[in-house]
């Protein structure tokens, strides 16, 4: 790993952890200004230990530190079923999670993120960007809309979360089936 976190603690903001009861957009009660004070020892949460963000791994294109960019992109890769009106089965879909700054709420705009999010949908995988666990929209690439136009899939849910099976869910026809 050649990037470092620094002063960045983004996603010890915005991301939940369940196990120390912590909930998304709430600063963690372990952290410092400059990183967690318990990340060495054995009060490390067990999410928090597994848990990586593509910035720090070079894994997220072009984009910046998530405390420029507002943005956090989850590491680990996500599968959802989505079934096309043209299949007769559910198919796995890749998608990647982004935890934005709901205070920058229009930082998923970034030239820098959009060609991220482009570069995925090219291969097949959808972005569900999250402003909280309960927040969340899928970003269609122009690749994959059929207006050729970046669009925001936002769902009217009434549940307390959205997995991203629900988001995915909510997208319906939207994605066109190639």
């Amino acid at each position: 790993m050649t990037r470092m976190c620094g002063d960045c603690s983004l996603c010890c903001r915005l991301l939940p952890v369940r196990s120390i009861g912590k909930l998304d957009g709430q600063r963690c009660k372990h952290q410092r200004h400059t990183g967690c004070r318990v990340y060495h020892g054995a009060e490390f949460p067990s999410e928090c230990r597994i848990w990586n963000r593509r910035w720090l791994v070079d894994q997220a294109g072009e984009t910046s530190r998530p405390d420029r960019s507002h943005i956090v992109i989850d590491i680990m890769p996500d599968y959802v079923r989505v079934k096309p009106d043209s299949a007769d089965d559910f198919q796995p879909v890749e998608v990647v999670q982004c935890w934005i700054d709901p205070r920058y709420p229009d930082a998923h705009k970034d030239p820098e993120f959009r060609a991220f999010v482009e570069a995925r949908a090219a291969e097949g995988i959808l972005t569900i960007v999250r402003t909280s666990a309960k927040v969340a929209f899928i970003l269609v690439a122009p690749c994959l809309s059929a207006s050729k136009a970046w669009e925001e899939v936002h769902p009217q849910m009434t549940e307390e979360t959205h997995t991203p099976r629900q988001v995915l869910d909510a997208l319906g026809k939207r994605v066109r089936n190639e």
